[in-house]
């Protein structure tokens, strides 16, 4: 009977030595499963490919929101929409969780116009924000990400964040008076040619007119005028629209032929302001304060009509 009980008591030791050597052994091999980031960033569009270290077993994974950030049975972690989300991989007995931060900046390419201002900011996160410009000659960015179209040009504005680095692409233009080529404030006489230009402007411009009886655009912005009166012409970038205004004149009658001593009265049609009047030849024929022409001496005479900052003109004859 002694025998026997010493012999249980050995065995007994035995057991609890293997055990614990068992659950010691099985305590290591766990710690020593892991991934390198468990916590990182990921802009909207890219991915991540995690990494387990300490076993070639298989892992299972699990995403806590798909829409945010999917994860492949490879372990791939690709970023959706901005948020949060928790990516468990499940191996040899072990859990390791990751957590998953996806952003997205809100602008990632901008066309704007001289002298305006655009917020930029950067979705699903609170953490601080470094932005800076590439050119700030082109535009600027205060603290808060709000942006100042400068002068024209391309630039790029970078937002750092959590250690990442998100871009937006700006192209400025303008298409005031320095940056638009029409002579004379814009006033066309009929059958006058003026081009457009918008300085700056990187991509296809895309040119209109309200009207075209007055006058006409082509695809280089090369303005046609056809009849007097107004129209709108409008050059459209990247869904951004600029418009200036295009006032076609004509005078009427354009040749006068008559004798000495008679009258014509002259109009200038396309305008409601005030026209000056002068003729290059009084001798010939003089002009008054409100058009009217009297033949003088026969002879040729040329009467001008000074409007809006544009010159037009009739041709006078006086016979004998």
């Amino acid at each position: 009977m002694k025998k026997m009980r010493l012999f249980l008591s050995i065995l007994l030791i035995i057991s609890i030595a293997t055990f614990s050597n068992t659950h010691l052994t099985n305590d290591k091999a766990q710690a020593a499963i892991y991934i390198n980031d468990t916590t990182f960033t990921l802009e909207v569009g890219h991915y991540r490919t995690l990494r387990i270290h300490g076993t070639s077993s298989r892992a299972r994974w699990h995403t806590s929101n798909s829409n945010v950030a999917d994860i492949t049975r490879e372990g791939r972690v690709i970023a959706k929409s901005p948020g949060k989300a928790t990516v468990t991989a499940y191996v040899a007995g072990t859990r390791i969780r990751n957590y998953v931060t996806v952003i997205k900046l809100s602008d990632t390419e901008l066309t704007m116009k001289s002298g305006t201002t655009h917020p930029l900011s950067i979705i699903g996160t609170d953490s601080d924000i470094t932005w800076k410009s590439s050119d700030e000659s082109v535009v600027t960015v205060s603290d808060t990400g709000e942006i100042t179209a400068k002068e024209p040009g391309a630039a790029t504005i970078i937002a750092t964040v959590d250690g990442k680095d998100l871009d937006s692409k700006v192209n400025v233009f303008d298409i005031s008076q320095d940056s638009v080529v029409l002579e004379d404030d814009g006033i066309l006489g009929i059958g006058h040619i003026k081009t457009l230009k918008v300085k700056g402007a990187t991509s296809k411009v895309t040119w209109s007119s309200s009207d075209e009886s007055v006058a006409v655009v082509t695809h280089n912005g090369r303005v046609y005028a056809k009849d007097d009166g107004t129209t709108t012409i409008t050059a459209s970038i990247n869904g951004f629209k600029l418009t200036s205004e295009v006032r076609v004149l004509s005078m009427s009658p354009k040749w006068v032929s008559f004798f000495k001593g008679d009258t014509k009265k002259l109009q200038v049609y396309g305008t409601d302001s005030k026209v000056v009047w002068s003729s290059n030849n009084e001798k010939v024929a003089t002009v008054s304060s409100d058009g009217t022409v009297t033949g003088k001496s026969p002879g040729t005479a040329t009467i001008y009509g000074f409007v809006d900052g544009r010159k037009v003109r009739a041709k006078v004859w006086v016979l004998k």
